[in-house]
């Protein structure tokens, strides 16, 4: 699936502007990116990445011949041949690229995607006609797929001989909400906009809610002393972190939070006082399985000491639910 950004970067493009969409299709083995990504190749310039190194550049190198031609290409790019390992490309995979130029009717296509974004419900779906190469892409609802669904981790591919069909999940990003200001929670922050997660910090300290210090982020000012639901839109797919100064509303939060149907929960804290707040959540009536959602001690463990790497373990945690991969906690 395209990035939200190069979705943007591609919309955005002025209408006399001559570019190449590099999309992959179809992989086997091991390759750099099995997420198929989306990439734009202008005459000076590349927005987005298929996986970097020697494939990329030889897609580029393709997609300018495309530019001066305008037929769009379904290439094979071969990692496991001998050229591919004198050049460094080690990854021993298979790729296949369709390079398409960007046509009135493909950016109305694409127009269409970033419009249906943040809805819930559609799926993206790419028909590659192998010959001759052309490309269309259209939205569907969940109904009007009547083969298997794809999911958020695992899009459907489809060969025949003569075309390839891939069907995505068009799901709106999840976001990160971030309740907690302070160091960890202005790093993680960061951090989450480089990766290209949404975040909103919450907290109740307005001096803290800056632009300055959130650059990237939504701010909330929090009132601890109103109802949470009145001041925090949660979807199921969006994410929760919980850094809150002194611990003074980690209990609270949990609360609040375990009564959502969230994708994740993390929280700050040692083992000995997760094992306190555990134990209380679940004398209140939570149920063990609903308690033992929380990340806590959140991250994962990479030995992180400052709050920089506090983050990073944080966010590679994260990063590994999104994959849809097992929990590593013990």
């Amino acid at each position: 699936m395209i990035e939200k950004a190069v979705l943007d970067a591609l919309v955005n493009l002025p209408s006399d502007q001559a570019a190449v969409v590099c999309s992959l299709v179809r992989w086997k083995g091991s390759v750099p990116r099995k997420d198929y990504p989306v990439m734009i190749v202008l005459p000076d310039r590349s927005v987005g990445t298929i996986g970097g190194g020697q494939m990329e550049y030889d897609v580029i190198r393709a997609a300018r011949e495309v530019l001066h031609t305008a037929q769009p290409q379904l290439r094979s790019f071969d990692l496991t041949n001998r050229d591919a390992l004198a050049e460094g490309s080690l990854c021993g995979g298979t790729t296949e690229i369709v390079l398409e130029p960007l046509t009135d009717s493909g950016r109305r296509e694409w127009q269409n995607l970033q419009a249906a974004w943040e809805s819930e419900g559609w799926l993206w779906r790419t028909e590659v006609q192998r010959r001759p190469v052309s490309v269309r892409r259209q939205l569907l609802s969940a109904e009007e797929q009547s083969a298997d669904l794809p999911t958020a981790n695992r899009p459907l591919l489809r060969e025949e001989p003569e075309r390839l069909v891939l069907v995505e999940v068009l799901q709106s990003p999840p976001r990160f909400h971030l309740f907690g200001a302070g160091h960890v929670g202005r790093a993680v922050a960061d951090l989450a906009a480089f990766i290209g997660l949404p975040a909103v910090v919450y907290d109740d300290r307005e001096d803290l809610l800056t632009e300055e210090r959130f650059p990237r982020a939504r701010r909330v000012r929090l009132r601890y002393d109103r109802p949470l639901e009145d001041q925090v839109r949660i979807r199921n797919q969006d994410l929760i972190l919980i850094a809150t100064p002194g611990h003074t509303h980690d209990l609270a939060l949990l609360r609040w939070t375990l009564r959502q149907a969230v994708s994740y929960v993390g929280l700050i804290s040692s083992r000995r006082k997760w094992s306190i707040l555990k134990a209380q959540l679940i004398r209140e009536g939570y149920a063990p399985e609903t308690v033992n959602r929380v990340h806590s001690p959140v991250g994962l463990d990479v030995q992180a000491e400052t709050v920089p790497e506090i983050a990073v373990s944080i966010v590679a945690e994260v990063i590994l639910h999104l994959r849809g991969k097992p929990d590593r906690r013990e």
